[in-house]
C-alpha cells in the first residue's frame, strides 16, 4: 500500500553551509588515447577532484550543461564545468548522509538519493539550496532515482525492498512493495514502452513498475546468481542489464520478455552500471577490470577501453552535454571522461 509524507528534513541550504570550493580539479590530469577504439580516436581523460577524500559516486548531466555528482566521502553535491573542469562542492545538511545516484527533475533541479539517512534529496542548481525528504519506511537505503515519464521522481529502496515515488511539488512519497523479498532493487531507468526497470540483485531479476499502475513484474534470468547490478534502455528498444557475479551482458525484450546474455571478455570484469551512448552503442564500466566497455546491440560484439589510473573503482557512467560518457572512479578520486566514441 502506498503511504505518504511531505515535509522535508530541512527546506533549504544556508549560504553559511555553502562551500563552493572553485578550484580547479587538475585538467587532464591522466589521458591514455586508444587506437582500436569506437572511433577513429578513443580517448580517455581523468580529473583529479580537490577534496582528498570526495569519493564521487553518482553522476549526471545537469540542466546547465555540467557534470553534477554525488560524494559519498565528502558528503557533498559537486558541479563540473565540462569546458575548465572546475569543481564546486555544496556540502549536504544532514552528516553521513551516503549521496548515491543522482538525476534532473522536471522541475529543473537535480535530485538524488541518500543512501544512509534514507532521504531523497534535492538541489536547485541555480542557487545551491538544497532540501531533503524522509522516507516513510526506516532504513529504507535509497538507491536508483530517475525522473518518470509522470512527471514524478522514482527511486529505488535496497534496504525497504520497495519503489519509490516522490512529487516535486508535493513532496509526497508513495511506496511500493516488490513482490521477491529481499530482492535489493538497485538503479532505475525509464524504458521504451513507459515502464520503469530495475535490476534485483538479490532476487536475480529484472523489475518493472508501470508509473501509472504501480504493477510490478518481474523476470527471471536464465543464469543463477548473476548479480545484476547496471540496466539501460538501449537504442535498439530493448532493456540491457550487466550481470556482476556470472561477468555477462544481457538483453531483455521488453514486449516478450526473452533473455539473451553474452559473456564479457575476463574471469574478473564485473560490469556494473550502464549507459546509452550518443553512437547507439550501449556502455558499461568493469569495476573488476578496470575498463569501460561497449556492446553493439545488433551484433552483440563487446569491445573494452582502459582505464589509465588502477584499481579505479568506476562506480557511474553518464552522456555528457559534449558528445562525450563521464563516469565517476570512487577509489581513485576522479571524473572520468571517454570521448572520440
Amino acid at each position: 500500500m502506498a503511504r505518504g509524507i511531505g515535509m522535508p528534513i530541512r527546506p533549504t541550504l544556508s549560504n553559511r553551509a555553502t562551500r563552493l570550493a572553485t578550484i580547479a580539479a587538475t585538467a587532464a590530469a591522466t589521458m591514455l588515447v586508444v587506437a582500436a577504439g569506437a572511433g577513429a580516436s578513443t580517448t580517455v581523460t581523468e580529473y583529479q577532484l580537490p577534496s582528498a577524500t570526495a569519493q564521487p559516486a553518482g553522476l549526471v548531466t545537469g540542466p546547465d550543461h555540467a557534470i553534477w555528482f554525488t560524494e559519498l566521502g565528502a558528503n557533498a553535491i559537486a558541479r563540473m564545468d565540462p569546458s575548465t573542469h572546475q569543481v564546486k562542492e555544496y556540502p549536504l545538511p544532514t552528516a553521513k548522509a551516503g549521496p548515491n545516484a543522482i538525476a534532473p527533475g522536471p522541475d529543473g533541479a537535480l535530485w538524488f538519493a541518500e543512501l544512509a539517512a534514507g532521504s531523497i534529496g534535492r538541489i536547485d542548481p541555480a542557487t545551491g539550496a538544497i532540501a531533503e525528504f524522509r522516507i516513510p519506511t526506516e532504513a529504507s537505503k535509497p538507491t536508483g532515482i530517475v525522473a518518470g515519464p509522470d512527471g514524478a521522481m522514482w527511486f529505488t529502496e535496497t534496504g525497504g525492498n520497495k519503489i519509490g515515488r516522490i512529487d516535486p511539488s508535493s513532496h509526497t512519497i508513495a511506496e511500493y512493495p516488490i513482490p521477491t523479498a529481499q530482492s535489493s532493487p538497485g538503479v532505475i531507468v525509464n524504458g521504451p514502452e513507459g515502464g520503469l526497470w530495475f535490476p534485483e540483485l538479490g532476487g536475480n531479476k529484472i523489475g518493472r513498475i508501470d508509473p501509472t499502475t504501480a504493477k510490478i513484474t518481474e523476470f527471471p534470468i536464465p543464469t543463477a546468481k548473476a548479480g545484476p547490478v547496471g540496466t539501460v534502455a538501449g537504442a535498439d528498444g530493448a532493456i540491457w542489464f550487466t550481470e556482476s557475479v556470472t561477468h555477462q551482458v544481457g538483453r531483455l525484450d521488453p514486449a516478450t520478455g526473452a533473455i539473451k546474455e553474452y559473456p564479457v571478455t575476463g574471469a574478473k570484469s564485473v560490469p556494473g552500471a550502464m549507459t546509452a551512448g550518443p553512437d547507439g552503442g550501449v556502455w558499461f564500466l568493469e569495476m573488476g577490470a578496470n575498463k569501460i566497455g561497449r556492446i553493439d546491440p545488433a551484433t552483440g560484439e563487446i569491445k573494452e577501453f582502459p582505464i589509465p589510473t588502477a584499481n579505479s573503482l568506476p562506480l557511474l557512467i553518464a552522456p555528457g552535454s559534449d558528445g562525450a560518457l563521464w563516469f565517476t572512479e570512487v577509489a581513485a578520486n576522479k571524473i572520468g571522461r571517454i570521448a572520440g566514441i
